[in-house]
C-alpha cells in the first residue's frame, strides 16, 4: 500500500477496545467527515460529561448523564468540524435537553428538544427530527418546522428538505421545499384513498411520489408545469431511494410468481435483480455521481451478496459488509468486512490489516480512499493513494 497514516486520538488508558467501539456506536466518540478530527465525551471527577476535541481541547459546558427523573440519558455527538461540535444532551443546570453548538469562540443552544428521533446529514448540512412538548419538529440550520407524526422527510442533494404530511381529514399529502430558508412550494401530492405513500423521490428537477396500493404500485410525477403523470410498477413497492445530485432513483418491489413471492431491485426503471432476498433501507450505497449503486442483500439461504447493475459479489460466510464505496461505473472501489470480532478493509482487491473496528470510509478530494480505525492505542485515519478512483 502507498499512503499515509494519521494519529487522530489516543484512546484513554481506562478504556479497552470494546468500550471504545461502544462509544463509537453510541455517538460518544465521533470523527469529522475527513477523519482527521475527533471528539470524545468523557466524564469528569463529578460525573459530568465534557466534550474533548482533538484540535480545540475541552469544550464546555458540561452535560448531565441522566434526565430529570434520574434515568440514563447520554449526550450524543451529532457533527464534528475543525472549528466546532454539535452535541445533543442536557447541560448542567438546564432542565431542557437540546442541541448545542460548542466552539472556543461561541457556545450556544440551538433548540430545545426532548427527544431526537432521526438525523439526516446532507453534505455538510444537518437535518434533525425530534420531539418537543409532544410535538414533532424538523430542525434545520434555517429554523424549525412543526410536523405531523406521520410526516416523511427527504433531504435532497442540494440541501433542500421535502416533507410529506397526511392530515386525517384529507386523502392527500402536502409537499414543502426549503431552500435558503424559504418555503418555496406547497403542493398537493398525488395519493389516493387506500394508498400508502412510500417515499418522495427527486429525479433531476422532477418530483415523484412512490405509492403502494393493494395490488399495484405507481411512480407519480407531480408539481410540474406539464401536469401530473403516472408510471405503474410491477408488484408492491417496499422501499425507494433518490441518488446524490438527483441523477437517479432506485426502488425495491415485491412481486408474486408461481413459485411464491420474489423481490425486484430497479435503477431508473431498469430491472437490476430479481430473486428471493431481503435488504434493509440502509443497504443501498450510491456512487458519488449518483448514477449507479451497490446493494447489500441477503439471499433466502442467508448468503450475503453485494449487487451492482453489472456485478454480483458473494461475501464469504461469517463475514458481513460494514461499509463500501461504489465507483462511477459500478465497481466496488473499497469495502469494510467484519466477522464479529475484527474488521478488514479492502481497497480495490487489496486487503489492509484487520483491526478491531473500522468506519468512516470515504474518498479524499484527490480520489484516494480513507477510513478511520482503532489501531493499537489510537484512533487513526488511514489514507490509501495506491489507486485514485
Amino acid at each position: 500500500m502507498r499512503g499515509e497514516a494519521h494519529f487522530v486520538l489516543p484512546m484513554p488508558e481506562s478504556l479497552d477496545t470494546d468500550q471504545v467501539t461502544s462509544l463509537i456506536s453510541s455517538s460518544q466518540l465521533t470523527v469529522s467527515r475527513r477523519g482527521l478530527e475527533a471528539v470524545i465525551l468523557q466524564p469528569d471527577a463529578h460525573g459530568l460529561i465534557l466534550a474533548h476535541h482533538t484540535d480545540l481541547g475541552e469544550l464546555g459546558p458540561p452535560f448531565e448523564s441522566t434526565d430529570l427523573c434520574g434515568n440514563v440519558f447520554h449526550p450524543q455527538i451529532l457533527r464534528v468540524r475543525q472549528d466546532s461540535v454539535l452535541v445533543y444532551g442536557r447541560v448542567k443546570g438546564d432542565r431542557q435537553a437540546g442541541v448545542w453548538h460548542l466552539s472556543p469562540y461561541q457556545t450556544f443552544k440551538l433548540v430545545n428538544l426532548d427527544r431526537l428521533t432521526a438525523m439526516s446529514p446532507s453534505g455538510d448540512r444537518m437535518v434533525l427530527v425530534g420531539q418537543q412538548d409532544l410535538k414533532q419538529l424538523l430542525v434545520t440550520e434555517q429554523g424549525l418546522l412543526p410536523l405531523e407524526a406521520s410526516a416523511k422527510v427527504t433531504v435532497t442533494h442540494d440541501g433542500s428538505v421535502l416533507i410529506l404530511e397526511q392530515y386525517p381529514d384529507h386523502p392527500f399529502l402536502y409537499t414543502y421545499r426549503f431552500t435558503h430558508g424559504q418555503m418555496e412550494s406547497f403542493t398537493n401530492a398525488p395519493c389516493g384513498a387506500g394508498e400508502v405513500p412510500v417515499q418522495l423521490l427527486v429525479w433531476g428537477d422532477r418530483l415523484f411520489l412512490a405509492v403502494r396500493g393493494q395490488e399495484h404500485s405507481f411512480l407519480r410525477e407531480f408539481g410540474s408545469l406539464i401536469g401530473n403523470s403516472e408510471t405503474e410498477v410491477e408488484g408492491l413497492i417496499e422501499m425507494a431511494w433518490s441518488g446524490p445530485r438527483g441523477n437517479s432513483i432506485a426502488f425495491l418491489s415485491r412481486v408474486r410468481r408461481r413459485t411464491g413471492w420474489q423481490r425486484q431491485l430497479y435503477l431508473n426503471m431498469e430491472l437490476v435483480y430479481e430473486g428471493s432476498f431481503t435488504m434493509e433501507q440502509g443497504g443501498l450505497y450510491w456512487s458519488d455521481n449518483g448514477q449507479t449503486f451497490a446493494a447489500v442483500i441477503h439471499e433466502e439461504d442467508g448468503q450475503e451478496v453485494v449487487l451492482t447493475p453489472n456485478s454480483h459479489r458473494v461475501i464469504p460466510r461469517g463475514e458481513h459488509v460494514r461499509d463500501l464505496l461504489v465507483g462511477s461505473q459500478g465497481s466496488i472501489d473499497a469495502i469494510i468486512l467484519y466477522n464479529g470480532q475484527f474488521d478488514t478493509p479492502f481497497v480495490g482487491q487489496r486487503p489492509h490489516d484487520w483491526v478491531p473496528h473500522a468506519w468512516n470510509l470515504h474518498r479524499t478530494p484527490d480520489g484516494s480512499v480513507a477510513y478511520n480505525a482503532i489501531h493499537g492505542s489510537h484512533v487513526m485515519c488511514w489514507v490509501d493513494w495506491t489507486e485514485r478512483f
